[in-house]
């Protein structure tokens, strides 16, 4: 394991999660997790685990769970968002439940009998996100709590962007999340959603391309468009710095701001602000 560190508030009282909200947030290679006071609206807790390796057969991260004490106690809530290239948004008119692993396998996904085809609605877009998980994990979870809701990676990631009011509601915002593979894109546009898709590249030359051919495929201005970095990207990366040299309005993301911290989150902070986007999605 590359780093692995568990920070918790003076705050967090045991004797009282049943009260509280878990989120883990399950990446290729590696997991992170945070605890939240729904009473106090304040986060009490925060882990992360860094792998080093990818990890597709998710057996580090039960390792991760089983080991941690914090996992043991029961929680309020728990909800895990899962990192997984197999998944597709589909129209909730057009959607049946039998024909969810044909989807995926018609875009290219290999799904298999050890997979678990997953479908979660998205109220707010009108669709069905799909997505496939490892069967050996989804029972894992299950097993593990008995009230947990398991949601692809990207719900948080379009649900705190559909929530966020923009002050110039005609301004585009695309999210650019980075993960250990690739970097997930979701653009919202006057609170509607735009694109939701993963890219894979292995130059950050292949990135800033990435980028700018998906403003103008998209017909967005360069100028007035927000790009909001966040993830598995350290701040001053090279990647940061060379799209901003073709893209006119970049930043990271910054914590939310409907919380409190009872407890300081790690550098750089904006590695958190999808795992910390959980607890809007229970």
């Amino acid at each position: 394991m590359k780093k692995n560190s568990v920070a918790i508030s003076s705050s967090y009282k045991t004797q009282l999660s049943d009260s509280y909200y878990m989120s883990i947030q399950m990446r290729l290679d590696g997991l992170s997790f945070s605890v939240l006071d729904p009473v106090n609206n304040a986060v009490l807790a925060i882990g992360n685990a860094d792998f080093g390796i990818v990890d597709e057969m998710f057996s580090r991260h039960e390792e991760f769970v089983l080991k941690e004490e914090i996992f043991k106690s029961n929680f309020k809530s728990v909800i895990v968002s899962i990192e997984s290239r197999s998944f597709s948004m589909v129209p909730k008119a057009l959607f049946e439940m039998e024909h969810a692993a044909d989807i995926l396998r018609f875009i290219g996904c290999h799904i298999s009998k050890d997979d678990k085809v997953l479908a979660n609605n998205i109220e707010m877009v009108g669709g069905v996100l799909v997505f496939a998980v490892p069967n050996f994990l989804y029972y894992f979870l299950q097993t593990q709590y008995s009230d947990v809701r398991v949601l692809h990676q990207t719900e948080p990631i379009m649900q705190a962007a559909l929530l966020k009011r923009d002050n110039d509601k005609k301004k585009a915002v695309m999210h650019t999340v980075f993960s250990s593979d690739g970097v997930t894109i979701v653009i919202v546009e006057q609170n509607k959603l735009k694109l939701c898709n993963k890219f894979k590249y292995k130059e950050v030359n292949d990135l800033v391309y990435i980028i700018i051919y998906t403003l103008e495929q998209m017909g967005l201005n360069n100028d007035s468009t927000k790009i909001v970095m966040s993830g598995d990207i350290e701040i001053g990366d090279a990647r940061i710095e060379l799209v901003k040299r073709f893209a006119h309005n970049v930043s990271v993301a910054q914590l939310p701001d409907y919380f409190s911290y009872d407890v300081r989150i790690p550098e750089p902070e904006h590695k958190y602000v999808n795992l910390l986007n959980l607890n809007i999605c229970v």
